[in-house]
């Protein structure tokens, strides 16, 4: 059962505090543009870094980092 258990709330976390970010990000004054745009370029480059690194590992451990990754890349789409 721990099995199941822990990989679907690791999913439904990063997926709600990746929601939970953008939502944030949106409702910031139009003078944080530029910071937003700076931070999150940076989060783009490290996401894909830790994409490519799990790509060469096949454990459980770079699956949940794919997917972590994944979700980064998703709130910046």
């Amino acid at each position: 059962m721990n099995e199941l258990l822990a990989p679907a709330l690791f999913a439904l976390l990063c997926w709600w505090f990746g929601t939970g970010a953008i939502l944030w990000l949106v409702r910031r004054p139009p003078t944080s543009f530029r910071w937003s745009m700076g931070a999150l370029s940076v989060l783009l480059l490290v996401s894909l870094w830790t994409t490519s690194i799990s790509m060469h590992d096949h454990t459980v451990g770079s699956a949940y980092l794919a997917f972590a990754s994944v979700i980064a890349m998703w709130s910046l789409a």
